[in-house]
């Protein structure tokens, strides 16, 4: 594994430059694997392969879309939650576009 003197060494990194993982294994150190982006081009590569992990989330996307495409057919916020086990103010915010706005579907 490259430790992060490596890493600055070998691709002569500078700060706010850090080496990002297209394989996503942080112990690879195959050159043709990495590259060097910043915080957030390493965010939105890992957001783009849906590998964020958010333990707070109550709701998976394909969820979203659901309760947004149910709540267009008529379905209650109300009555949705209490399918999900949620309180009525979340389901509430998923449909206004508050919460969960990469998740595709018609925000209200």
């Amino acid at each position: 594994m490259l430790t992060r003197t490596d890493e600055a060494r070998f691709y002569e990194r500078v700060a706010p430059m850090m080496v990002c993982h297209r394989c996503d294994n942080p112990t690879c150190v195959n050159p043709a694997h990495l590259f060097i982006g910043t915080a957030k081009d390493n965010a939105q590569d890992r957001d783009a392969k849906g590998r964020r992990k958010n333990s707070r989330a109550k709701f998976t996307p394909d969820e979203v879309r659901d309760v947004r495409s149910r709540a267009q057919s008529g379905e209650t916020a109300p009555n949705l939650a209490a399918e999900y086990g949620v309180h009525k103010t979340t389901v509430y915010n998923i449909l206004r576009g508050d919460v969960y706005k990469n998740a595709l579907g018609s925000v209200i």
